[in-house]
């Protein structure tokens, strides 16, 4: 198969809790199968189910605890030894993977079998197995009961004489389950640690004593105690005055850690009170004697040792303090020390296993810890904690849940980055402990509940419950947190479920095929329920009556079929035929019983020979599905013309062709760019077609855009090793590395490991495979990954070809469908029928209904056309045709839907209209920007505003036209300066009817000009001159980009050197002053000619902006034209988005079959796009 997940969870199933997180799973989520599909496990394992088989009797219980599922089959290992319910485990496997499946509860072969503790499941190349092991039982003291002990011990070596035999039968292995064990110093919370006690001291250290109470409870030699308990034996605090303080804090010895206590005290004052020998100074409180402990501890500190405030050493807290004033000095040791003397907790009490563990996923180990092998340096990630104490919100836990998996599966691990786990966020990296704990806690969401001490004690209220699993009332919102895509982490499961978490792992591209089970069935039937073997024991038999008449294909759909009338079914006896449902008037049964034989009748919904109107349209749909094979056909036959390998250069140079400013996707625009290089008869339209066709191709939601594996699909010929790459790559730059190494290198003859040669040994081809040490011959050179060729003028032109000729069939696929839409009566409900029509009322179809379902209705179609056919319908490799992706193939979906839209054709029309006569007369006035004169735009600010006011009016305009005696009205001076203030967005600064400095920038500087942009971005007058004044006298480094001028005193040699990054380069610019255009009043002089150009550029721009207001004028007084209807059509343009792009802009005109230039294209798009958003969206102010 194609991927495989597995996931292994500890779950609390106490009778009496079973219900409650049942009823929880069944109330979220509808049923046991929904709450496994929204994990998308394919192996689902449970330990501590707590369950016997006396509890699975009745199919009613059976269903209510998800022993019998729609989609999953289980497995269980039942406690045989006590009937009160301990230990046991469940395996649920995906029914598709569980066919053929055995399963098996004896295998230690001992009787610790009886126990429950472990369940193999061998599907045949896979053999899972499910462990609970055994929990330490220790003494009052605190250490090991040596009989618990040598249990454990026992059961370890006797779960991996089982592994061991599995391995040599060839099959893969995967451990899943609470084992109980700790291998890791990481994997416990630092403050769990231990550290040995020796002589009544912590390490054997005569300056760390333990107290009197602590030595009584570690009064035997090699006794340990918690890093927590060790730390807080190790704190000590010394009241003294102020004066005494600043003398303390001089003698101690400073160091990384902070001040520290020497351990001889004699190196001390003999003034100072006694100080804690060899501890760090941790903080300084002032006090006034009298209060007691609580309220010490409640006191702001002075100073204190974990704020690390270097700025302020302790000596400078105690600045400011009276002599006589008491502080309290506080006297501890770091975490940070014991931690790396310490040891772990299991290590201490269980050495032996935990040797075994390590041993096990060691280097030279079998197997390999899956969470260990993707996340091996994050921190506080831990599946169990105390629900007595809720350490869980305090993520005071230890990792005892494992998934491991033998070596041969290493490859298939997907090693999900750590920077995906669940906690990760701006403020805290996914591998601190930080995140960790938002991670357990939900963010802060999930909190505790008070509780007893004791399970024993009697309960605090209602909503608090047994065992500590209702810690949290339901929110589906926090609970729906868990689900998160398949990947190797730990799934953070709400701690009402339990007080563990489950671990899960996703293998990719794993093979389950290739050997068959070797347990036995009279095995796998001591591991299902009672009422679920009754019912496959049923199952089998009336498959068995039912071969003759039907054959293999049939008794596969029969199977199916009966799987829905479970109830239904009885044993009465050999040859008796059981009582089948009666069969509704629209649905006719598929199997006909007649003297106990059975005889296939056809598909469950078929439309009967009368109702003329359905079997037209079940025959309609099927031949619109042939007509897509045909179209796909062509488009195959069109990937010849680039030949094996998607032509001489490959698929990384045609989609830089494509996407030549590394966008990383291609638009419909980009292909648009290629069509007109080689002017082929291609429509925008058709264009957009193949891009839509791609993302409907690649199913869930549309992205408007190719990505790299699009590209790939488009190129690649569908039975071609590198369209499946395509297909089964869950990223362009998975895509890329898959295609890299299907290209420059060869498989191993023997294991099929993927091998290139060295470019040194290009003389070479000998090469030894590095997984099996097989020799053979390599004739596939290594190179770099991105060291490919060009593409050259003929392979851009025959790319420009196959572009044109999918683009063709992409238009016709989407024409069909809007034929079929048409169609007189088919609906979403007729295609839902078609649908069970072929599935034979199935969720899914598989190739073979689809084929039955054409000999059926005698239609004709070729093998090449089915295989096509059920390449576009499937949805991955092996899977079954879904009812939604059906529908999606069919469904016709225009891309551009004016639904919602009450503004008819004609006013859609008229707008968009006076959008293209807009870009028009923007046209015009560029230009007439081209007239503007060559002067500096504070010169011709000021020659238009000599009594420096600050602002332009439209009578400053209307003088410099009189002074030329121009035929220019003043209405349409009036109505340029109001265009000018609509081009730009309103601030603080801005005032109708005045132009300032930037707003006359605009009227004069073209749009695609620096100075256009840069003024656009100023927020300020002032800062649009300094802005100027930078990019008109002076010029940018070449290396750093710090726009740099040369001094006026150094004009005759024209070398500077950046004050930056002291490169040194060749600048014309000199600095230079405004004075050359200023006379002594400070007014701008202008020449003539100056002044007639200005002049030229305002009428211009004056004509235009009078045009804009008539074409405003005439559209509001359209019929129905208001702000509602501007509404709609901004929805046409956006299709019900918050904003429009160029290229939604493109097929609207496309749709509408109305022309424009790109000139006049960017033109509107450059009126339209605001400040500010960008240039690639457009919003409805």
């Amino acid at each position: 198969m194609g991927s495989f997940k597995a996931s292994a969870a500890k779950a609390d199933l106490a009778v009496t809790a079973v219900d409650s997180t049942h009823d929880l799973i069944k109330s979220h989520f509808g049923s046991l199968d929904a709450f496994l599909e929204r994990h998308q496990a394919d192996v689902f394992c449970v330990q501590e189910t707590k369950i016997q088989a006396a509890y699975l009797k009745s199919l009613a219980d059976c269903q209510r605890l998800g022993a019998t599922s729609a989609r999953y089959r289980s497995f269980w290992a039942f406690n045989t030894e006590s009937d009160r319910g301990f230990n046991g485990v469940a395996t649920w496997i995906r029914k598709d993977l569980a066919q053929h499946a055995r399963a098996t509860q004896t295998v230690l072969r001992d009787e610790m079998d009886r126990e429950g503790r472990c369940l193999l499941v061998d599907l045949g190349s896979l053999a899972v197995f499910n462990v609970y092991a055994p929990r330490l039982r220790l003494t009052d003291d605190g250490e090991a009961q040596e009989e618990s002990l040598q249990r454990k011990v026992k059961f370890l070596q006797l779960l991996q004489a089982r592994i061991e035999e599995t391995r040599s039968l060839g099959k893969q292995v995967v451990i899943c389950g609470d084992l109980n064990l700790t291998y890791r110093a990481v994997d416990v919370k630092p403050a769990r640690l231990c550290v040995k006690v020796e002589e009544g001291c912590i390490l054997g250290r005569r300056a760390w004593p333990l107290s009197e109470k602590a030595c009584r409870k570690s009064a035997k030699e090699g006794a340990y105690i918690r890093v927590a308990e060790a730390i807080k034996e190790l704190q000590a605090q010394v009241t003294m005055t102020a004066e005494l303080a600043r003398s303390c804090v001089d003698a101690l010895k400073p160091g990384p850690e902070g001040p520290r206590v020497p351990t001889a005290l004699t190196e001390l004052p003999s003034d100072l009170p006694s100080l804690p020998p060899d501890r760090i100074l941790t903080g300084i409180t002032l006090i006034e004697g009298s209060e007691a402990k609580a309220q010490k501890a409640a006191l702001p500190k002075l100073w204190c040792w974990s704020a690390a405030a270097a700025e302020e050493t302790p000596a400078g807290s105690l600045e400011g303090l009276d002599d006589h004033q008491l502080v309290l000095m506080d006297f501890g040791i770091p975490l940070e020390w014991l931690e790396k003397l310490a040891v772990l907790p299991h290590k201490m009490t269980e050495p032996q296993c935990v040797d075994w563990l390590s041993a096990l996923v060691g280097p030279e180990g079998a197997f390999v810890d899956t969470y260990a092998f993707c996340h091996e340096s994050v921190l506080g990630r831990y599946t169990a904690w105390s629900w007595q104490c809720n350490h869980r919100f305090i993520n005071y836990g230890t990792r005892l849940d494992y998934i491991l998996c033998d070596n041969s599966m290493q490859k298939h691990l997907v090693r999900t980055q750590s920077s995906d786990l669940a906690g990760s966020s701006q403020r805290h990296g996914a591998a601190t402990a930080e995140a960790a704990l938002d991670a357990a806690t939900c963010f802060g969401a999930w909190h505790g509940t008070p509780r007893v001490a004791h399970p024993s004690a009697p309960r605090v209220s209602e909503d608090v419950g047994d065992r500590g699993l209702n810690l949290q009332k339901d929110d589906m919102r926090l609970n729906s947190s868990q689900f998160r895509p398949p990947h190797t982490g730990m799934l953070y499961t709400p701690p009402k479920y339990s007080d563990h978490i489950p671990v899960c792992a996703f293998f990719k591209g794993l093979s389950l095929v290739g050997q068959s089970p070797v347990l036995s069935e009279a095995e796998t039937r001591l591991t299902l329920a009672a009422a679920q073997a009754v019912e496959e024991f049923s199952f089998k038999m009336l498959c068995s009556a039912a071969v003759v008449a039907s054959g293999v294909t049939d008794l596969l759909r029969l199977g199916a079929e009966l799987g829905k009338h479970k109830a239904s079914k009885s044993i009465t006896g050999p040859g008796k035929a059981p009582e089948l449902p009666p069969a509704s008037p629209r649905y006719t049964p598929r199997l006909k019983v007649a003297d106990g034989v059975y005889d296939y009748e056809g598909p469950l919904w078929a439309p009967p020979q009368e109702d003329v109107s359905e079997l037209r349209m079940l025959r309609t749909v099927l031949q619109a599905m042939v007509r897509q094979a045909a179209c796909d056909a062509e488009a195959e036959d069109a990937k010849a013309m680039l030949g094996p390998g998607a032509g001489a250069c490959g698929l990384p140079a045609f989609f830089k062709v494509l996407d030549p400013l590394d966008k990383g996707h291609v638009l419909d625009t980009d292909l648009l760019q290629l069509v007109k290089e080689h002017e082929a008869p291609v429509s925008f339209a058709s264009l957009c077609s193949l891009v839509h066709e791609a993302n409907l191709r690649r199913g869930g939601s549309p992205l408007g855009y190719l990505t790299f594996r699009d590209v790939g699909k488009l190129i690649y010929p569908i039975q071609s090793k590198e369209y499946k790459a395509m297909c089964e790559s869950s990223t362009d730059g998975e895509a890329k590395s898959i295609l890299y190494l299907l290209q420059f290198s060869e498989p191993c003859p023997r294991c099929g490991f993927r091998i290139q040669r060295d470019s040194d040994s290009a003389g070479c081809p000998n090469v030894v495979c590095s997984h099996c040490q097989a020799s053979f011959r390599c004739f596939v050179v290594a190179r770099p990954f991105l060291d490919g060729p060009r593409a050259s003028a003929a392979d851009r032109y025959t790319l420009c070809r196959l572009v044109a000729a999918v683009a063709r069939t992409a238009e016709n696929l989407e024409l069909d469908r809007k034929r079929l839409a048409a169609y007189v009566g088919l609906d979403q409900t007729c295609l839902k029928q078609v649908f069970y029509y072929i599935s034979s009322g199935q969720p899914t179809f598989d190739v073979v209904g689809l084929r039955q379902a054409f000999r059926d209705q005698q239609i004709p179609v070729a093998e090449k056309e089915l295989d096509l056919m059920w390449q576009r319908y499937a949805t991955s490799l092996g899977a079954g045709v879904s009812l939604e992706h059906f529908q999606r193939q069919l469904r016709y979906d225009p891309m551009w839907t004016p639904e919602g839209c009450t503004a008819t054709n004609r006013l859609l029309v008229a707008v968009v209209q006076t959008v293209l006569r807009q870009a028009v007369a923007d046209a015009a006035a560029e230009d007439g920007k081209a007239l503007r004169p060559k002067c500096p735009l504070v010169a011709l600010f000021r020659s238009l505003d000599p009594m420096g006011k600050g602002y332009l009016l439209d009578t400053d305009f209307w003088q410099l036209v009189q002074d030329f005696r121009g035929a220019c009205t003043f209405s349409s001076l009036c109505t340029l300066v109001q265009e000018v203030q609509l081009r730009r967005r309103y601030d603080d600064t801005s005032h109708p009817g005045r132009l300032s400095l930037r707003e006359f920038g605009v009227l004069v500087y073209p749009l695609d000009s620096k100075e256009y942009e840069a003024l656009r971005k100023c927020s300020t007058d002032i800062e649009a001159k300094s802005v100027l004044y930078v990019q008109q006298n002076s010029e940018a480094c070449p290396t750093c980009g710090l726009r740099v001028q040369r001094d006026s005193d150094s004009t005759s040699c024209p070398e500077v050197q950046c004050p930056l990054c002291r490169t040194v380069f060749r600048c014309t610019a000199v600095a230079s002053s405004p004075a050359g255009w200023e006379d002594d009043t400070g007014a701008s002089r202008l020449s003539v000619q100056a002044r007639q150009q200005l002049y030229r550029t305002v009428v211009a721009e004056a004509s235009a902006a009078e045009e804009l207001e008539k074409d405003r004028l005439r559209l509001a007084q359209f019929i129905g034209h208001d702000i509602t209807a501007l509404s709609d059509v901004f929805n046409f343009l956006a299709q019900g988005r918050q904003s429009f792009t160029l290229p939604d802009l493109r097929r609207a005109l496309t749709h509408l079959q109305l022309r424009s230039s790109e000139i006049h294209l960017e033109l509107i798009w450059k009126r339209y796009a605001p400040p500010g958003h960008g240039p690639s969206e457009a919003t409805i102010a």
